[in-house]
């Protein structure tokens, strides 16, 4: 366990929801850098709360930097949290987990990765790729197992299957990698799937493909989606509700539609300014700010977005706000609301 900072961290204890598949209270993850005589932390996650029902699509929206990607690796067990609890269906994950209670967990819970082709082994076809879950899961043998990944393919939209099989990751066009990357966390049938900037490395042209790939087979297995992104219009296209975060924290949290719509958090508004309208000639209208996002391991005191809000006052330099409430289902962390 890496060394935490003196800052006090408080972790909540939420109540079970039976409905839930994914509740996250009071997260924090910190990481050591540099060596002893100049040790710092960086506070990547702080006071991260987030919960996923069946057969939701939550978005996790912010710039790079912002935590959003560790939140992601902390649920997937890549990354141990440093403090906090996460619950998969009701149940708490405990910190150290046995090969076979990380192997069940994995089944539960699977990534979609940015980069379509580094995800990929590139000395393994198709059918290896695919293969390998059903294999180490125990999910197939012999014939069933070909047999699965044909099925697999045609359902991510390889057609016909035996055209995608034997090709390696090199022979793919990138939406044909990344529909394999699909195909392979969804062949353990997970209840949950982490995706992490699924469509950041495509062509634009096929970016949203991919995004109704993902919500017909969604809608096909009852799945849970986190979707991970920096574009605000992919967030509201797919989600069911926008989580934004911004310098560690979640600062909103809310329906898509009212989110984009009417923003609680300036931070949110920024964001919404600098997506290109094509009311305007596709031309942003950014609202005038200063600074860029705070160094991690010396962030300001209070809200971490008063040195770039336009609307910072002296209180803003106070203590870092809570997340409240401000109406039901919207929440924002900001004492100006």
């Amino acid at each position: 366990m890496l060394p935490v900072s003196s800052m006090p961290i408080q972790v909540s204890n939420p109540q079970v929801s039976p409905d839930k598949v994914l509740e996250i209270q009071g997260l924090y993850k910190q990481f050591a850098i540099g060596r002893w005589g100049r040790r710092r932390i960086v506070r990547a996650v702080n006071d991260f709360n987030l919960s996923l029902s069946r057969g939701e699509v939550v978005a996790l929206v912010g710039e790079s930097g912002s935590g959003k990607t560790t939140v992601a690796r902390v649920i997937a067990r890549l990354y141990k949290p440093t403090a906090g609890t996460i619950r998969l269906n009701g149940t708490p994950v405990p910190e150290k987990l046995s090969r076979d209670d990380l192997l069940a967990f994995r089944r539960q819970v699977q990534m979609i990765f940015q980069d379509p082709f580094s995800s990929l082994n590139p000395l393994h076809s198709v059918r290896y790729t695919l293969s390998r879950p059903l294999k180490i899961h125990r999910l197939a043998a012999g014939r069933e197992v070909e047999e699965r990944v044909k099925d697999m393919l045609e359902r991510c939209g390889l057609t016909p299957p035996e055209l995608y099989i034997d090709k390696l990751p090199h022979e793919l066009s990138g939406g044909q990698r990344q529909r394999v990357g699909i195909a392979r966390a969804l062949s353990v049938g997970p209840a949950l799937i982490l995706a992490d900037e699924p469509t950041s490395m495509l062509d634009v042209s096929i970016r949203l493909d991919i995004m109704n790939l993902m919500l017909d087979l969604k809608d096909e297995e009852g799945l849970s989606y986190l979707f991970i992104t920096h574009d605000l219009a992919g967030a509201h296209y797919v989600a069911d509700r926008i989580a934004i975060m911004y310098a560690s924290y979640l600062v909103e949290l809310g329906p898509s539609d009212d989110v984009i719509n009417e923003p609680l958090h300036p931070y949110t508004e920024l964001l919404k300014s600098a997506a290109p309208k094509p009311e305007s000639g596709l031309k942003p209208e950014r609202i005038s700010t200063t600074y860029d996002i705070p160094d991690l391991t010396n962030l300001p005191p209070g809200c971490p977005f008063w040195p770039r809000c336009p609307y910072a006052e002296d209180r803003c330099r106070g203590e870092v706000p809570q997340l409240r409430e401000i109406e039901p289902g919207r929440f924002t962390r900001c004492v100006l609301k």
